[in-house]
């Protein structure tokens, strides 16, 4: 549940991200184009200045890799901890 939460909110973060670049307009405009509701959206647009296109989309790689390492016998808990803390180095 934990990556589920983890991936959606990256999700929306590129969704807006790419909108807002595209000239979508403010949040709710936004919001319309990508069909999220208006709240996650402005939050995710004030979360997405932190990053570059290219580094969200290696994320989602990422995120996709740690999914398909616990279906296939990764130790659920190690695979979200490694997770946690690469995604958390970058912003050291």
């Amino acid at each position: 549940y934990l990556l589920t939460m983890i991936t959606r909110q990256y999700r929306i973060m590129v969704k807006v991200k790419d909108a807002a670049s595209s000239g979508g307009g403010n949040e709710y405009d936004i919001a319309k184009l990508v069909g999220e509701s208006p709240y996650p959206v402005k939050k995710a647009l004030q979360q997405s200045r932190q990053y570059k296109i290219e580094e969200l989309d290696a994320i989602m790689e990422r995120l996709l890799e740690t999914d398909y390492a616990m279906k296939t016998g990764a130790d659920p808990e190690t695979a979200i901890d490694v997770l946690v803390a690469e995604l958390t180095q970058r912003n050291r």
